[in-house]
């Protein structure tokens, strides 16, 4: 296949992709059950054509690999926010959500230690988890802004929670060396 046919069939792709759109968005917004989630993953879905084989030479066997990619995106996303729930219950009296300035000094010192936890993540975890929890962007925002995957954001993200979970839990039991290194190594999945 020439460079002349590679680019024809990544325009038959993506016209495929503009005619079936509606119809992926309804079958993404079936598997993860809200409208926004399901138009975020359909718009990454098209930023993924580049995936799609130029061996599939059937319209049908692309409108099915469409659909396999975007069962796969909900998939993932389904997995990604039962972890994150997951990882939110587990943290439950660790989390802060907001101090007053009027806050006992066992908030205080919560705060305190949520800021160091923070301060000791890699940068990219740090900026990525501080723009979704503290900023409220979205992931597909963050990704786009950042230049990377949102399934990197979800990852991270993840990591971050797992690191503030081991972090907090060993500062709680007075080993406050380990809520560093927790923080700093908390491995992505």
């Amino acid at each position: 296949m020439d460079t002349a046919d590679i680019a024809d069939t990544r325009r038959e792709i993506e016209m495929l992709f503009l005619q079936i759109q509606p119809e992926l968005q309804r079958h993404v917004r079936r598997i993860v059950r809200c409208a926004a989630t399901a138009e975020d993953l359909t718009q990454d879905l098209f930023m993924r054509l580049d995936r799609v084989p130029n061996t599939l030479s059937s319209t049908n066997d692309r409108r099915r690999y469409l659909f396999r990619m975007a069962s796969n995106l909900a998939l993932d996303h389904q997995r990604v926010r039962a972890n994150r729930a997951r990882l939110l219950d587990e943290m439950g009296p660790f989390l802060i959500e907001e101090a007053d300035a009027n806050a006992d000094t066992g908030t205080r010192e919560q705060l305190e230690l949520l800021q160091d936890i923070l301060a000791g993540l890699p940068s990219r975890r740090r900026t990525i988890f501080e723009k979704s929890r503290l900023l409220g962007m979205t992931y597909s925002e963050i990704a786009r802004e950042l230049g990377v995957s949102v399934s990197l954001v979800e990852k991270e993200v993840a990591a971050a929670m797992k690191a503030l979970l081991l972090a907090a839990a060993a500062a709680s039991l007075g080993v406050a060396a380990t809520a560093h290194e927790a923080a700093a190594s908390a491995p992505m999945h």
